[in-house]
């Protein structure tokens, strides 16, 4: 029967017609079932073998809201048969396998189906080997798949009335992964026996998770964004959901379609309405965090499973996957804090009871000297003891420090020698080795002296066997700063330079680097102009009212060169484009004090509002703000674009977009108490922000600002202030905003 009479046969498939599952006995024979979005490739290359098999009564292809339609594909390709039926599912925004699916086996005429995969290839023989035992289906596995083959685990090949009696695929599941396994549980629960589908009779053409996920890959700034972009994440998730929501089962109702439009071979269908079982947000947030619980438990040890939900959250938004290990959990759990947790380097030293039973007066010279070697290695101080906690009345260089119970696994680690410890950069973890008790015994001899700190940059060794290098000398606000160095990183890449950040904590912002990021790249808090145009480098400053700048001069770099650059902002030099200079912001992990803040808000607002008022004229007062940082012609730019920011403006474009979205959810960043009193009385509760009692340039304030930018660059749409690095800093930072406008310009 060809595709065009069956499909003008069925009333189910007429235009306008609701589809459910036909009724009624099926004719013997296979359907095979299979879906594609964006993967035509692939369904080209297997659509073929499946056609060459006369056991398949008629080939179901969903095309779920693929870019081009699979139809116009095929027809290029000049595949053509009578047994194929294309179903188009018209506007669906992402792939959702459980809902293509399904749809394909309510389009499916015979009494077995074959469910594929648009990238799984069938021998001749497959239905020879595979005959289909009573009572049983047959399924790809994994375990027993050959090498670079685990993917035909979601092939399976059973009787329809056995798959309808499940009802088919949970439907909870709408992302990638877990939805062969949980169906296969379902079936064998209902008295169906899996049979491994025979050797060598199917083949899963390959590619990469980035097509299977229907995402692009990004940089991994920590550990939840390493988790979202792995294949096993969304596999362990999914398996939570299924055991958290209500068992999938015949009581459960499909997503239901409409046929639209029914052309030879083809059908047209939208949905009928939205899905009545869906996960609600607090049950998929538990999901994820029970997933992403056994993941790091994989490589960190069993005691994460101890974690509270907080801590687990805090450090996996602070650290990449690679720094968390069980010294990490260990001292979450021990209450030693995330800074110490999240710290790149941490030096670990063992107590044992001899040793303690000495008391403070004998520990404390021993103790401050170690404190004094892990400081000026840039390391964490770790004191380990088999016990639940210090005795009362240790010296301050073991009882203000971080502990950790030593009967506790802190996974992997070097053992070094004291001499050892300033010399290795690269290890994580080190572990003092001999322990504290053999150091005291030699005496404070068996420690190294302190070195003396250099008073300027290190001289280049002869025969220049250390890569030239890039120093950013940041300067002005947070914004200004980012920017600088984000296109100073992205000049260093392309050069083969090490990258350098100057950090002067100032009167624009007195905070510290490692006030604002965990940043384990090289940092100096001195500029250093003068002395590096002395020692031979290429200096160039932007900083456009200091003598002798040249702001957006070329960047023109010497090999065996070092190169000084002095600005606020961008470089004038090729390699520095908005991508490139954003990849090293999406690399930052912020500090734990900025991590808490970011904790608060709840994420992916869909408006944000950047009010920045202050510097229009009468308001810039501050020595930040005076016009002695700009030229005449900047701080004029400066006070009018500060003058179109007024919070008024902000607000009537508001209600505008909230008469659109009236359900939206709103983040506020401003720069004056006078703007969120505004905000508050006028919209309460619908606003978002970060309470705060100062607004100035501290340390503690340019916490909360980098994470009003974070904040910010979760937005879906974001109201900006024009003229400002403020509003550029969370475009910069964001993969969230679609639409962007600016006071003054466009409302």
């Amino acid at each position: 029967m060809s595709a065009q009479s069956g499909a003008s046969a069925r009333p189910d498939l007429q235009p306008g017609a609701l589809l459910g599952l036909p009724a009624g006995p099926r004719p013997e024979g296979v359907s095979l079932v299979t879906c594609s979005r964006n993967r035509t490739t692939n369904l080209i290359r297997a659509l073929p073998t499946w056609l060459a098999c006369p056991e398949i009564g008629e080939v179901v292809v969903v095309d779920w809201g693929s870019d081009r339609p699979v139809a116009e594909e095929l027809a290029a390709a000049g595949i053509a048969d009578p047994r194929l039926l294309v179903a188009r599912a018209e506007d669906e925004p992402r792939w959702i396998l459980s809902y293509a699916f399904n749809l394909g086996f309510r389009l499916a005429r015979f009494a077995r189906v074959l469910k594929a995969d648009a990238d799984i290839v069938l021998t001749p023989a497959f239905f020879a080997r595979n005959p289909l035992p009573p009572a049983s289906f047959i399924a790809g596995n994994w375990r027993r798949a050959a090498p670079g083959q685990s993917f035909v685990n979601g092939f399976f090949y059973t009787r329809m009335d056995d798959l309808m009696a499940v009802n088919g695929f949970n439907e909870y599941i709408t992302t990638y992964g877990w939805d062969d396994d949980e169906i296969y549980d379902r079936l064998v629960a209902a008295g169906t026996a899996r049979v491994d589908v025979a050797a060598d009779t199917i083949t899963h053409l390959d590619h990469d998770d980035t097509a299977r996920l229907n995402q692009a890959r990004v940089e991994m700034p920590s550990g939840w964004a390493e988790l979202a972009q792995m294949a096993m994440y969304k596999i362990r998730t999914n398996r939570m959901i299924a055991t958290i929501m209500p068992p999938w089962n015949r009581d459960r109702i499909m997503l239901s379609f409409r046929v639209a439009a029914v052309t030879p071979g083809h059908l047209s269908l939208v949905r009928a309405g939205g899905s009545i079982h869906f996960v609600p947000p607090e049950q998929q947030a538990t999901a994820e965090r029970l997933a992403a619980t056994e993941m790091l438990a994989w490589r960190a040890g069993l005691r994460t499973y101890e974690l509270p939900g907080r801590e687990l959250d805090l450090l996996l938004r602070v650290c990449r996957l690679d720094r968390i290990g069980g010294l990490q959990v260990e001292l979450m759990l021990s209450g030693a804090g995330l800074a110490a947790a999240a710290a790149p380097r941490h030096l670990v030293v063992d107590l044992d009871e001899r040793l303690l039973a000495q008391g403070p007066a004998a520990l404390a010279p021993m103790a401050e000297r170690i404190l004094a070697l892990a400081q000026r290695s840039g390391r964490v101080l770790v004191w380990r003891a088999p016990r639940a906690r210090l005795p009362q009345g240790m010296p301050a260089a073991m009882a203000g420090q971080a502990f950790v119970p030593s009967y506790y696994n802190i996974g992997a680690h070097r053992d070094v020698t004291p001499e050892e410890v300033r010399r290795d950069l690269a290890s994580p973890v080190l572990r003092l080795v001999p322990g504290l008790a053999d150091l005291a015994a030699s005496g404070p001899r068996a420690l190294p002296p302190p070195e003396r700190p250099s008073e300027r940059p290190p001289a280049r060794p002869p025969g220049g066997t250390v890569r030239d290098k890039l120093y950013i000398d940041a300067q002005h606000g947070l914004g200004n700063r980012l920017r600088a160095i984000g296109s100073a990183a992205a000049v260093a890449k392309a050069t083969g330079r090490e990258l350098v950040v100057v950090w002067q904590p100032d009167h624009h912002c007195a905070a510290r680097l490692a006030d604002l990021f965990v940043y384990d790249g090289a940092v100096i808090e001195d500029s250093f102009l003068p002395r590096a145009s002395a020692g031979g480098a290429t200096v160039l400053n932007y900083m456009e009212i200091e003598p002798g700048a040249q702001k957006g001069a070329p960047l023109m770099l010497r090999d065996g060169h070092d190169a000084y650059v002095r600005s606020a902002y961008v470089m004038n030099h090729p390699a520095s484009t908005w991508d490139s200079e954003n990849r090293l912001l999406h690399r930052l992990v912020p500090a734990p004090a900025v991590a808490e803040l970011v904790a608060g808000v709840a994420p992916h607002r869909d408006i944000a509002l950047h009010v920045r008022m202050e510097g229009a004229p009468g308001s810039d007062t501050n020595s930040y703000d005076a016009a002695r940082n700009w030229t005449p012609e900047g701080h004029a730019a400066i006070n009018h674009w500060r003058s179109q920011s007024h919070y008024s403006r902000f607000m009537a474009r508001l209600d505008g977009l909230l008469r659109d979205q009236p359900g939206a959810q709103v983040f506020l960043a401003a720069d004056l108490p006078e703007t969120y009193r505004a905000f508050a009385e006028t919209y309460g509760a619908r606003i978002a922000w970060l309470a705060r009692g100062l607004y100035d340039r501290s340390a503690e304030q340019a916490q909360y600002a980098l994470a009003d930018i974070l904040c910010l660059a979760r937005c879906r749409h974001l109201l900006g202030s024009n003229w400002s690095s403020f509003t550029e800093a969370a475009l910069r930072f964001s993969t969230t905003i679609k639409a962007h406008e600016r006071a003054g310009v466009d409302f």
